[in-house]
C-alpha cells in the first residue's frame, strides 16, 4: 500500500504501512517494495511514455484512470495510477516475477535470522531458501503482501520443523523479530497451504521440551550440557518405557534441580510444582516416570556427565 505525492514535479511514494519513504523499485520486474517492511506497495508500475502522454486538445480522455485494487490481505486497499492507451487496466492481477520476489524474500530472511543471533544457523537459513522458493512456485500475484512478515513466517516454520530446532513459541519469536505473531501465523498457513499443493510434506516440529522448561523455569543454560546427557542415556539405554519426551524431560529437569539445589532468582528452591507448571505434566506422573523407570538407573544415566563450567 503506497500513497503518492508531487514535490517540485517528482512523484515521491510513501508506505501507508509503515510511512517510511524508501520505496525501491525493480526496473526489470516493474515491482516498487518498502525498504523498511517489506511490503510489495505496487507491481507492475507502467511508465508514461510519448505514447501515454494526455495533452488537453486530446480526443482520448479516457487514457489515463485511478485504479482501486482491493489487496489480498486484511481488507485493505492499495492505490496506484494506472496508465493504458485502451483505458482501465488490471492492477494487482498480474503475476509478480518469482525469481525477484524469491531474491527479496530471501535478503529478508536473512535481516530477519541477524535478529535471533546464533539461535538460526546456516543450515536453518538454507531450509528457509528453500521452502520459499515452493511457496513462490505456488503464488499468482504477491500485490499487498507483507514481504518481511513472510519472511518471518518462512524462517520460523524452518526453524521448528527441522533439526536442530529453536526453542521459541511464536509470540516470542514474533517479539524478538519485532512483527505481529497473528500474521506469522497467517502466513504459516498460507506456506502449509502453498506446500501441499506441490505435495511437499512439512516433518513433525522439533520438539525440544528441555530448552524450553530451562527458559520457562530460567535456569541457567550452563545446566543444558547435563540435562542432554540425562536425555541421551536414558534413550540409549530405554528405561523410559512408552513414555514421551515431555515426561522424560521435565522428570530429568527435576532431576537436575534436585542433584544440584537449584533456586530461582528469588533465592527460593524450585518445587515440583513449578515443573508441573511449565511443562503441564502432572506432579504424580513426574514422580511415577522417576520412581518406576529411571531411580533404578540413575547412577548409569548420571556417569561421566559434562561438569557444570
Amino acid at each position: 500500500m503506497a500513497e503518492a505525492s508531487v514535490v517540485r514535479g517528482v512523484i515521491e511514494w510513501k508506505c501507508r504501512e509503515c510511512g517510511s519513504t524508501d520505496i525501491v523499485e525493480d526496473t526489470k520486474a516493474g515491482d516498487q517494495t518498502c525498504t523498511r517492511c517489506g511490503l510489495v506497495v505496487a507491481e507492475r508500475i507502467t511508465r508514461m511514455g510519448e505514447d501515454q502522454r494526455h495533452f488537453e486538445d486530446d480526443d482520448h480522455d479516457t487514457r489515463h484512470h485511478e485504479a482501486i485494487d482491493e489487496s489480498l490481505d486484511d481488507g485493505n486497499r492499495d492505490w496506484c495510477q494506472i496508465t493504458s492507451r485502451d483505458g482501465p487496466r488490471e492492477s494487482g492481477r498480474n503475476r509478480v516475477d518469482s525469481d525477484t520476489g524469491l531474491q527479496k524474500c530471501n535478503l529478508l530472511i536473512i535481516k530477519v535470522a541477524d535478529k535471533l543471533g546464533n539461535q538460526i544457523g546456516p543450515g536453518t537459513k538454507k531450509q528457509a531458501s528453500t521452502l520459499a522458493q515452493h511457496y513462490f512456485r505456488a503464488q499468482k500475484n504477491m500485490r499487498g503482501k507483507k514481504m518481511k512478515t513472510l519472511a518471518a513466517a518462512i524462517l520460523y516454520t524452518a526453524a521448528t520443523h527441522y533439526p536442530p530446532g529453536v526453542p521459541l513459541r511464536v509470540n516470542e519469536f514474533a517479539v524478538l523479530v519485532e512483527e505481529d505473531f497473528r500474521q506469522i501465523n497467517r502466513y504459516r498457513t498460507r506456506l502449509r497451504k502453498a506446500l501441499e499443493t506441490q505435495g511437499v510434506q512439512l516433518p513433525n516440529p522439533v520438539r525440544d521440551f528441555l530448552s524450553r522448561y530451562i527458559q520457562d523455569l530460567h535456569i541457567p543454560w550452563k545446566y543444558k550440557g547435563i540435562m542432554d546427557h540425562l536425555l541421551d542415556r536414558v534413550k540409549f539405554f530405554g528405561v523410559a518405557g512408552s513414555k514421551g519426551d515431555a515426561v522424560v524431560s521435565a522428570t530429568i529437569v527435576w532431576m537436575v534441580i534436585e542433584r544440584f539445589k537449584l533456586q530461582k532468582r528469588s533465592s527460593k528452591p524450585y518445587t515440583l510444582a513449578d515443573v508441573q507448571k511449565v511443562s503441564h505434566t502432572a506432579e504424580s506422573t513426574i514422580k511415577a516416570c522417576y520412581h518406576a523407570d529411571l531411580q533404578s538407573m540413575e547412577d548409569k544415566l548420571w556417569e561421566g556427565h559434562p561438569e557444570v563450567q
